[in-house]
């Protein structure tokens, strides 16, 4: 654009010019030529000049866009109800469901006018209050135990091995600041991930013995119980697949209840339920009172760790990630030797 002499700012250059500048390229002068015949920088002279030769107007083809329009404060009400109904949302996404006539910075700027920030996704805290108070107790309880005293127990667990990829990246949420929103159930890091593949083992020690690496087999279709049932490991299978084939006889080696032997267990809904105790009194089982979300207690999760970490080794080494149960379930197996070698290490 040209300056204007007597204010000093830009201004649009007029129709007289646009034709002057259309003449002389036509008489065969260079645009350096025409910036100082007419004092309209070679650019303009050129956008001019190209839109008349492609066109055949000397007017721009399409009006100045301009600034996007501002939000009124209906819209801002509406983008905040939205971006707090999907905090994993990108601005992206949250303009095309909108619907709003701006574009995606501008939105953004809004966004963050109206504290809508964006934080790496937490994780959930492991233990509350309640948790604490527990696990203080239990451990008054117990602090004076010797190491015969622990040899009475049969310590049992399962792990997971999630064999799908792309599901353990932090991912980023738009909140509010605050500790307050950041711990907020809607905002936290996914636990599970639902596209991910879960693989699960049982396995059980007490001092001197051991159960085999038991695979915990997933339902099929025809053993659902109801439209919302999601087919997870229940208190049947755990009964007739763990309990009794597996867990019994351990306990039996270990001494029995006659020898005040007691089983180690989490709250899983399975351990807990009031089928699984009915069967657990019928077979003289006594199960031990155990502090929710306290797996660092219990001495298996060391073995755990150990059999986490050769899985993956074992990954790497065959070149190829699992896409299935059916083809990550050999590769746990093979690696049962070295469980009970880690067990006995821990005893």
């Amino acid at each position: 654009m040209p300056w204007n002499k007597a204010t000093g700012k830009r201004r649009e250059t007029t129709l007289n010019e646009r034709v002057r500048i259309i003449e002389l390229r036509s008489l065969g002068m260079s645009f350096p030529q025409i910036e100082a015949e007419t004092g309209v920088s070679r650019a303009q002279a050129y956008r001019i000049y190209w839109c008349w030769k492609m066109h055949g107007n000397i007017n721009p083809q399409t009006p100045h866009t301009r600034r996007p329009p501002k939000l009124n404060d209906r819209d801002k009400r509406y983008l905040v109800r939205l971006s707090d109904a999907h905090p994993r949302a990108a601005a992206r996404e949250l303009l095309h469901e909108s619907r709003l006539d701006v574009g995606v910075s501008t939105l953004r700027h809004y966004l963050r006018s109206l504290q809508r920030l964006v934080f790496l996704a937490r994780r959930k805290p492991w233990i509350g209050p309640h948790n604490r108070r527990q696990r203080k107790r239990w451990c008054r309880l117990q602090r004076k135990w010797k190491i015969a005293v622990w040899r009475k127990h049969c310590y049992t667990d399962e792990v997971y091995l999630q064999i799908a990829t792309g599901t353990g990246y932090r991912r980023k949420v738009r909140r509010l600041p605050g500790p307050n929103a950041a711990y907020d159930l809607k905002n936290l890091q996914p636990t599970f991930v639902g596209e991910s593949i879960a693989l699960g083992f049982w396995a059980g020690f007490t001092y001197g013995f051991h159960t085999p690496l038991v695979p915990m087999r997933k339902r099929t279709e025809d053993e659902r119980k109801s439209d919302s049932d999601r087919l997870g490991f229940d208190s049947h299978q755990y009964i007739h697949e763990i309990l009794i084939p597996h867990l019994q006889p351990l306990y039996k080696k270990a001494g029995g209840a006659e020898a005040g032997v007691q089983t180690i267990e989490d709250g899983a809904s399975y351990h807990t339920s009031i089928y699984t105790e009915k069967y657990r009194k019928r077979l003289g089982i006594e199960r031990m009172d155990w502090p929710s979300y306290s797996p660092d207690f219990n001495p298996i999760e060391n073995v755990w760790l150990l059999f986490k970490t050769n899985y993956r080794k074992a990954v790497w080494e065959r070149r190829r990630i699992p896409r299935s149960e059916k083809v990550a379930l050999p590769v746990g197996r093979r690696l049962e030797p070295f469980l009970y070698h880690y067990i006995f290490l821990v005893l």
